[in-house]
C-alpha cells in the first residue's frame, strides 16, 4: 500500500451543529487554531474533494464548528457526518522545531552523547494530556511472546535532546530505561 503524504488526516466531521449545514470537527492537530491557515480541506488523502471553508470557530482543545460552501442545509451536513478531514501539507506553515507526525515515524532514535548507540525506531506518538509520548521499538524481545519491546519516552527537553528527519531522534535516556 503506497502511503500519500502530501494529504494529511488532521480530524473527523463527528455531527452536525445547526439547521443551517455546520458541523462540529473533532480536531486531531495540535491545537485547532492549527486549522485557521487553511482555506479548505480535503474529503480524501488524494485531494480531490475539496470542501472551501467559509467561517470556523474554535468550541475547546479539539473541537470547533465549521461551515462550508455548498452544505447550507442540516440534510447536506449529515452526509458529511464520520468523514475524515485532511488537509494539503504544501498549504501548512510549521513552526520552526515541530513536525508532522507522519514524518517522524520511521526515525531511528539513538543517544544523544554517543551517537554509536541506537535504541531503535520510533513506531508511533500518542499524548498523555501533559506531553507526548514516543514510542520506540527496540531490537530487544520478550522471552514470552518473541515481540519486539517498546520503551515509552516523553517527549520533554529531559529526555529528547534532538530531532531531525536526515539524522533522526536524539535522546538522554534515564538509566535502566532501555
Amino acid at each position: 500500500m503506497t502511503v500519500n503524504n502530501k494529504y494529511l488526516e488532521a480530524g473527523k466531521i463527528v455531527n452536525t451543529h445547526s439547521f443551517k449545514g455546520e458541523v462540529k470537527v473533532q480536531c486531531w492537530c495540535d491545537t485547532p487554531n492549527f486549522l485557521e491557515q487553511f482555506d479548505g480541506v480535503f474529503l480524501d488523502d488524494k485531494g480531490e474533494n475539496k470542501l472551501v471553508i467559509k467561517n470556523m470557530r474554535i468550541v475547546n482543545s479539539n473541537t470547533l464548528i465549521c461551515a462550508f460552501e455548498g452544505i447550507e442545509t442540516e440534510e447536506a451536513a449529515i452526509k458529511l457526518k464520520n468523514k475524515i478531514i485532511y488537509i494539503d501539507r504544501d498549504d501548512a506553515v510549521l513552526e520552526d522545531g515541530t513536525f508532522f507526525i507522519r514524518d517522524l515515524i520511521g526515525l531511528q532514535v539513538f543517544d544523544f552523547n554517543d551517537k554509536n548507540i541506537k535504541y531503535g525506531e520510533l513506531t508511533d506518538i500518542f499524548n498523555n494530556g501533559a506531553n507526548d509520548i514516543y514510542v520506540i521499538k527496540t531490537e530487544r524481545r520478550t522471552k514470552e511472546t518473541n515481540k519486539n519491546i517498546e520503551v515509552l519516552v516523553p517527549n520533554v527537553p529531559d529526555f529528547v535532546k534532538k530531532v531531525s528527519l536526515e539524522d533522526g531522534i536524539f535522546i538522554v535516556p534515564i538509566e535502566g530505561m532501555f
